[in-house]
């Protein structure tokens, strides 16, 4: 087994790239392992690809002029989307408000429903997700 540092995507106010270690499956493909910097809790630091993740990686730089192992695509979730990847997929979009996902999602929007009236903080889209997730039900 070889392990190298991927780097994902992350927001913690600005967009950011963290690494994370992985562990080389195949060409292009690591899978994330365990990191003491991931809480599935944290609503202020929200990774797009979480410990356990399979991803698809490619070398690119981030700014430094260093090639660096981007992870780019998620092949196989580790397991159902925790907190903070729901948080993140609001972030970017790819959660959209309608009835299906309002079921899907009810134990994530419970929660947030339940943070924001406990006035702990959000980003503010997701706080304005959250309220259009609420027009639509009485969860």
């Amino acid at each position: 087994m070889s392990y190298e540092n991927v780097y994902i995507h992350a927001i913690d106010g600005t967009d950011c790239y963290v690494p994370i270690v992985g562990e080389f499956i195949k060409i292009k493909f690591y899978k994330l392992q365990p990191s003491k910097n991931y809480s599935p809790d944290d609503v202020t630091f929200l990774w797009s690809f979480r410990p356990g993740d399979i991803v698809k990686v490619e070398e690119l730089s981030l700014g430094d002029g260093k090639l660096k192992r981007l992870a780019i695509q998620q092949k196989k979730p580790e397991k159902e989307l925790d907190y903070n990847g729901f948080l993140y997929y609001i972030f970017v979009d790819k959660i959209v408000v309608n009835s299906y996902n309002k079921q899907k999602f009810q134990p994530q929007l419970l929660r947030l429903f339940s943070d924001l009236e406990s006035e702990i903080w959000h980003y503010p889209k997701i706080k304005t997700v959250a309220a259009e997730f609420l027009s639509l039900t009485n969860l």
